[in-house]
């Protein structure tokens, strides 16, 4: 499960979000991975949600790789 944290958004109330919305989800995990907020991210949403997000392709290789060493396939 994904844990709501203010780290990184200075903007949004993070309390109020609706990450089941998938624009929200994907704005979020996309703000939380560029500040270096991993703590806050799931592994199963973060496999799910990878192939969507608009990140660096450096970084997004990095998480498929981490990802798929602890067993989580990705898309």
């Amino acid at each position: 499960m994904i844990k709501k944290s203010q780290k990184g958004i200075w903007e949004t109330d993070v309390k109020t979000i609706n990450l089941s919305n998938p624009k929200v989800l994907k704005w979020y995990l996309e703000r939380k991975i560029e500040v270096g907020d991993w703590e806050a991210l799931d592994r199963t949403t973060l496999t799910r949600m990878l192939s969507k997000l608009s990140i660096d392709t450096r970084v997004k290789s990095l998480l498929r790789d981490f990802l798929s060493s602890y067993g989580h396939s990705h898309r």
